[in-house]
């Protein structure tokens, strides 16, 4: 058991030391404006597959290219840990037409290991899986969070 709580720690350390506060900025200033597309504020949950653990998940979308955006996401996990992160995904309209689909690798460095994200992605749902080098894996699931759908 000692080596599983090591193990998440070392995992999810370098969401520790990331920075909060610019996350936090741009979550304020999308909820204050209304959604463009998938660009703008989402929140829901994340839930690891391999030990049960999750957490609060917000994330703030931001178009880069026609094909590339940015996803800032910040987590919770346990009662008392957050932090965020950044990952770029590659968004493309999906086949059958309804949404788009999202795909990414992510490096969060030595002690978070390589992410990679793939998933669906629409103007009001984001689901997606989340595969790490660590061994981790597990689910994204978020929605527009009200405020966010109307602004202040």
């Amino acid at each position: 058991m000692k080596t599983v709580w090591r193990s998440l720690f070392l995992l999810l350390l370098p969401l520790l030391f990331s920075s909060c506060g610019s996350f936090h900025e741009q979550w304020r200033e999308a909820m204050e404006t209304p959604p463009n597309g998938i660009e703008g504020a989402w929140e829901g949950t994340w839930l690891s597959n391999m030990n049960g653990h999750n957490g609060k998940l917000r994330g703030v979308v931001t178009k880069k290219s026609d094909t590339e955006y940015e996803f800032l996401y910040w987590a919770s996990w346990g009662k008392i840990f957050s932090g965020s992160f950044p990952a770029v995904h590659t968004v493309v309209p999906a086949e059958d037409g309804d949404g788009f689909t999202l795909s990414g690798t992510e490096d969060l460095g030595a002690l978070g290991g390589v992410y990679t994200f793939e998933g669906s992605i629409d103007e009001e749902k984001y689901e997606a899986t989340y595969k790490s080098s660590r061994k981790d894996h597990g689910v994204f699931e978020m929605t527009r969070p009200e405020r966010a759908l109307t602004g202040p």
